[in-house]
C-alpha cells in the first residue's frame, strides 16, 4: 500500500526564506531519519512563512500506513516551529 501526503505548513517566527529553509530542512531530515519515506518541498518556494511538503510511504497494510501517518504528523507538531494548516492524503 502507498501513502501520499501533502502537508501545508505555516513556519512560525520566520523572517526570511533563509529562516524557512533552515526549519524545513530540519523537519525533512528528522522525518527521513525516523521513517523510511520520500519527502520533497513543493510549491510555494518563494513564500517565507508557508511551505508544502509531499511525502510518500510504502507500507504492508492499512494499519501500518495509518500509524506512520499519525507519527509523521506528531513529529511535525512536536517541532514547535511550524503549524500544519492543511493535510491532503491518498492511500492506494
Amino acid at each position: 500500500m502507498l501513502l501520499y501526503l501533502e502537508l501545508d505548513l505555516f513556519v512560525n517566527f520566520s523572517q526570511s526564506l533563509k529562516d524557512k529553509r533552515h526549519v524545513v530542512q530540519s523537519i525533512k531530515s528528522r522525518l527521513k531519519s525516523k521513517f523510511n519515506i520520500s519527502i520533497r518541498e513543493i510549491d510555494p518556494n518563494d513564500k517565507w512563512q508557508i511551505t508544502r511538503l509531499a511525502i510518500a510511504y510504502i507500507g504492508n497494510d492499512r494499519k501500518e500506513i495509518e500509524n506512520t501517518k499519525r507519527n509523521i504528523q506528531d513529529l511535525i507538531y512536536s517541532n514547535g516551529s511550524v503549524e500544519i494548516s492543511s493535510v491532503r492524503e491518498e492511500i492506494l
